[in-house]
């Protein structure tokens, strides 16, 4: 009797073992989604951020050409883009489209993609809400007045933005695009660092800052068209690039289709 006794708290022993176990077991897993989830979470901005670079599955960028001061080196920038069959997103200020409305109808012309940088290139993130929205409907009737076309990407002055830009600018309907790589074009560094500033860090999806006006810009822009294109990337335009709603971004600005994961 006593063996049977022993027996049976034995087994009473190991099943609250095994149970323990268990328990302890189910504990670490919930604590690791949860953990999962927070990273998860953890990696889309709590801030709204505007679109820095897109992920798409396509090996595909986008170049974005800033036109603020003059048009002195648009025909030659257009004429390589023909010639290399590419077609790119000029971000105009309006001031830009008031003085040189030849060159904006010419841009739109050959069927590149217009967006609005402005209206008279200020510091976006010292703005009120309607000095904001002044700056977004007046450079698009400066647009629309020099090539008939309406716009509905922003890229802000300088990258300059804050919380209620973006919000503003998205409540309106548009999207809000910066870039993930800087060509520095505009501290007038020459074609060659030019070139592997717009090619370095190249991804899927990347969008690269380039102004018009810049020193050695027209000039390198055969080269870095090539560059990018040994790289194994198509070159498009921005919206094109970009998802349709419903997306999210991530703490980098990077866009993902809603519903997907990062790492």
């Amino acid at each position: 009797m006593r063996g049977d006794w022993s027996m049976k708290k034995f087994h009473k022993r190991q099943l609250f073992l095994g149970g323990l176990v268990a328990a302890l077991c189910c504990v670490l897993y919930l604590t690791g989604v949860y953990h999962f989830y927070q990273a998860e979470e953890a990696s889309v901005s709590q801030k709204p951020l505007p679109v820095y670079s897109v992920e798409i599955p396509e090996k595909k960028a986008a170049l974005g050409i800033n036109c603020a001061w003059d048009d002195k080196d648009i025909g030659i920038i257009l004429e390589t883009l023909r010639k290399k069959n590419v077609k790119a997103t000029f971000f105009l200020v309006g001031s830009f489209c008031r003085h040189y409305p030849q060159a904006v109808k010419q841009i739109a012309d050959e069927g590149h993609e217009l967006a609005s940088h402005s209206n008279t290139h200020p510091d976006m993130a010292k703005l009120s809400q309607e000095e904001i929205l002044k700056q977004l409907w007046d450079s698009q009737e400066a647009i629309h007045n020099a090539c008939g076309q309406t716009v509905h990407l922003f890229r802000s002055p300088s990258g300059s933005y804050n919380d209620l830009v973006v919000k503003t600018v998205r409540n309106e309907g548009w999207e809000i695009v910066q870039w993930d790589n800087d060509t520095l074009d505009w501290k007038g560094c020459e074609a060659p660092a030019l070139i592997e500033n717009g090619t370095k860090n190249l991804r899927n999806g990347s969008i690269l800052l380039l102004h018009a006006g810049a020193k050695h810009t027209a000039e390198a822009l055969p080269g870095l068209i090539d560059a990018i294109r040994s790289k194994g990337y198509e070159l498009d335009t921005i919206g094109n690039l970009l998802l349709p709603e419903p997306y999210f971004c991530d703490h980098t600005g990077r866009q993902y289709t809603a519903g997907s994961r990062t790492n």
